[in-house]
């Protein structure tokens, strides 16, 4: 059997991290929903979304992006535990049988040579014999924040195969009788404490904490990336690779590649890729009233029933020193927040903030920009980036219309 995931309408719950890759490769703990697939179901040969996204994936070759060449059986990317799936397999034989609840489809085993890539606008479309059958997804960028604890304890097992116990060997500060696990060429600087209380933290692979640090799990450290010194890594925290990470953090996910070198604090919240975070940047995830917080969501602010949430930040965007982001703050792709005040709850993609006036950014200098960033990590800004970058603003106008609408 072959295997493929496929996002439908509802991933576009999840802008702005969602512009720019397909839900399949969101992390929602340890690993992104992608990689959580392939440990179940075993190598995937295609994942598929929106138009814009399908077209990135194909102009740079990646190997997820080919149509399948037989029988496939195509699972919703949104699912939060991908073996419930597995283990109802058995109830699909022939092209057009799914699992779905009526409202959602769950998987469905289509035929040779169809493209996958119209399950994004009706996944119904190829459903012709559907199996009652229901599992929790993912409805909302909150929830994978929320849940990120929960995910990273469901996953581990996944990961533990690969990872060292360092617990007994560590002569440092430990707490509790949950484990240090760690990848190769970890390296961990003296005075560093390990609160396992919790839980376990992990250190994947060539993950590097400084002098001082403190870790409380569950935390999972990705690969490359390091923890600097005296930083505060609280609990619920999952950090992708090649990140720089400083200051307090606390029920965080950051997709990889991004930086909060410095002090300030980064509570409940979600940053994306290529971010960067200006010194003293601060955001609050609670309400002083303690009432529950409401955050942008496809064109309007929604309640996440949640008294804590505080940032959600799109790809490429970053923030001045000194920053104050309110909270339920969401800011846009490509955006740029400085000046004093707290800004507006959402800033707009390719927008800048600055003192609370929005200053759209034009294309040729975001462009610029990101092609320094990813130059100072060896990787290059292609045509194909360039391409995406101007199909997101076009579908990014949503944001403009919710401004004007609260403003």
């Amino acid at each position: 059997m072959l295997y493929g995931l496929f996002d439908d309408p509802h991933v576009s719950r999840f802008f702005p991290l969602t512009y720019s890759r397909p839900f399949s490769f969101l992390r929602t703990g340890i690993f992104t929903q992608s990689d959580a697939a392939a440990l179940i179901f075993g190598d995937l040969v295609f994942v598929t979304g929106m138009a814009h996204i399908n077209s990135y994936l194909e102009s740079i070759r990646h190997p997820l992006s080919g149509l399948p060449k037989g029988l496939v059986l195509v699972v919703n990317s949104r699912i939060k535990d991908f073996s419930a799936v597995k283990a109802s397999l058995s109830e699909l034989k022939t092209p057009g049988d799914a699992l779905s609840d009526g409202k959602t489809v769950f998987a469905v085993l289509l035929e040779p040579g169809f493209n996958p890539a119209n399950l994004y606008q009706d996944p119904f479309c190829v459903v012709s014999n559907p199996v009652f059958f229901t599992t929790p997804v993912f409805d909302h960028t909150w929830e994978i924040i929320l849940e990120n604890g929960d995910t990273q304890r469901k996953q581990l097992p996944m990961l533990e195969p690969s990872l060292t116990d360092l617990t007994q060997a560590y002569k440092g500060m430990v707490l509790g009788s949950g484990r240090i696990l760690a990848g190769t060429d970890v390296l961990i600087h003296p005075g560093v404490t390990f609160d396992l209380r919790g839980g376990d933290v992990v250190l994947d692979d060539g993950a590097e904490i400084m002098a001082q640090a403190s870790l409380v799990a569950p935390v999972y450290i990705g690969k490359k990336s390091k923890i600097k010194i005296g930083a505060k890594i609280y609990q619920n925290t999952a950090i992708g690779p090649v990140c720089k990470v400083g200051g307090e953090v606390e029920d965080v996910i950051i997709q990889g590649f991004s930086n909060k070198q410095h002090d300030g604090f980064l509570g409940h919240a979600f940053l994306g890729e290529w971010c960067n975070l200006g010194a003293d940047t601060n955001n609050s995830d609670l309400k002083n009233t303690y009432a529950t917080v409401d955050v942008w969501e496809n064109g309007k602010f929604t309640d996440t029933g949640s008294q804590f949430m505080g940032l959600i930040m799109g790809d490429h965007s970053k923030t001045g020193i000194n920053t104050m982001l309110n909270t339920g703050t969401v800011v846009g792709f490509s955006s740029n927040v400085f000046g004093s005040g707290f800004p507006d709850r959402l800033i707009p993609s390719f927008h800048w903030s600055a003192d609370s006036r929005l200053i759209e950014y034009r294309m040729n200098k975001a462009i610029e920009t990101a092609k320094i960033v990813l130059s100072r990590r060896n990787q290059v800004f292609s045509e194909a980036d360039e391409v995406l970058f101007k199909q997101i603003k076009q579908i990014a106008g949503i944001e403009m219309s919710a401004v004007r609408k609260n403003s």
